[in-house]
């Protein structure tokens, strides 16, 4: 689940992180299907009502990651 922390009292938002490092592979999402599965995650309804639904403007590439290192991050 997606969801953002309230403010700190110092006015900072909570910040957590996974750092990735790895082999990369390039592919096309000709069938926009991630695109569209990102964008529907995303994209608040509320705010760009059929923005989700839309075509994106111009092709997508994929990139997947092989893990060798991860890392977490955080400042809380």
């Amino acid at each position: 689940m997606d969801a953002e922390d309230p403010l700190r009292p110092d006015g900072e938002r909570p910040n957590r992180q996974l750092r990735v490092v790895g082999d990369a592979t390039l592919s096309p999402d000709p069938d926009g299907i991630w695109t569209a599965r990102v964008r529907s995650r995303y994209l608040d309804a509320r705010i760009a009502p059929g923005a989700a639904g839309r075509p994106p403007p111009r092709a997508r590439t994929l990139i997947t990651v092989t893990p060798r290192c991860l890392r977490a991050i955080a400042s809380v």
